[in-house]
């Protein structure tokens, strides 16, 4: 027998991929979530997190069907950075998630012509996804699953920052933070 979390649904506040800000913290979202959800049910939203793990599996069939999609999608990516480098395709693959996913939304991410606008490109792509999972639930479990998951991509948009972004960035390349509008190491070109 599918449990309605009839309650707990309808006090969530609705997320929307615009502006990248969440109405509510995680902790937030697990304490309204505790009300209502039995502890075992629990355990499988406290688990929640956007890298696909085979541990994840089995515990949900919305969930299932999130780590094989994002899995799908990063086997995808990999292929296309591989292809680029020259290297084998397969050797950075996961034989545990599929390898026929659909190029197009990865090619369109790798194709962006900022970092920043191909990690905007690739949340909206699994906020799609997460919106396509939803359509099928109800007031179930997988209602609050798909919830999470949005929940934990406008956390990780949160983070998103040019500083941080520039001084990762700098460290990565032994470019200096500010500089890489004049090119590599601060000379302009």
């Amino acid at each position: 027998m599918i449990r309605n979390y009839y309650y707990t649904v309808c006090s969530l506040p609705q997320l929307l991929f615009e502006p990248s800000s969440s109405p509510l913290s995680w902790s937030e979202f697990l304490r309204l979530c505790g009300i209502e959800v039995p502890a075992r049910r629990m355990e499988v939203l406290h688990s929640l997190g956007l890298l696909p793990s085979e541990q994840l599996r089995g515990r949900h069939p919305v969930l299932d069907s999130w780590v094989s999609w994002e899995g799908g999608l990063r086997n995808a990516l990999s292929r296309i950075r591989a292809r680029r480098s020259e290297l084998p395709e397969d050797e950075f693959s996961r034989a545990a998630y599929p390898m026929n996913f659909p190029t197009e939304e990865a090619e369109a991410v790798m194709n962006a012509s900022t970092p920043l606008e191909a990690e905007m490109h690739l949340e909206r792509v699994r906020w799609d996804r997460l919106d396509a999972l939803d359509l099928a639930e109800d007031f179930s479990l997988g209602r609050l699953i798909v919830y999470g998951l949005k929940l934990r991509l406008l956390e990780r948009r949160g983070r998103f920052d040019r500083k941080t972004g520039e001084s990762v960035l700098g460290e990565a390349t032994d470019i200096s933070p500010g500089s890489a509008a004049t090119g590599v190491g601060g000379r302009s070109s």
